[in-house]
């Protein structure tokens, strides 16, 4: 039990860290907020992975306040990293298109509202945030989080190799 709040308490911490990178963009250069957001999804990957199971609390939802022009500021200060990849590595598919800012906002999105409900609601909010966020990873973002790395290791190593 201790170690599953210690999961919980270190997950929630991690998630803050990730949101306020974010909401910081503006405070660092490419490689290194590229870098940070990369060390974030793989703790954050880690301590939601360790989660127990957590039930589903039928809650209603909180409204989250969104953007407050982060996406366009992060476009605008890093650029347009548009990759291409196959949703599913088993099936023979042809690639898409996709944006690296607009993952990391969106993944930012998503987790920032769980953590604004977990901060803002009893502890039946705060298991609705939990659960969402466990089967978010396995459904939505959690994808997102996984291409995102791959495309920031190749981004990082291909670009920026042996730059200070």
């Amino acid at each position: 039990m201790v170690d599953e709040k210690n999961n919980i308490d270190e997950l929630i911490s991690t998630i803050r860290n990730y949101c306020s990178l974010v909401e910081d963009y503006d405070n660092y250069e490419v490689k290194d907020f590229f870098t940070k957001v990369d060390q974030l999804f793989s703790k954050i990957s880690f301590t939601v992975l360790a989660l127990p199971h957590i039930p589903l609390s039928n809650v209603p939802d909180k409204d989250f306040n969104g953007d407050n022009g982060i996406l366009k500021g992060m476009r605008e200060k890093f650029g347009g990293v548009i990759y291409h990849y196959s949703f599913n590595p088993f099936k023979k598919e042809e690639p898409v298109s996709n944006d690296l800012i607009l993952d990391i906002f969106e993944i930012y999105e998503d987790l920032k509202s769980e953590i604004e409900k977990y901060d803002n609601g009893d502890d039946n909010y705060k298991q609705d945030a939990l659960w969402e966020l466990q089967f978010g990873y396995v459904s939505h973002w959690g994808r997102h989080m996984a291409v995102a790395q791959y495309v920031i290791y190749y981004y990082l190593h291909d670009y920026y190799w042996g730059d200070s």
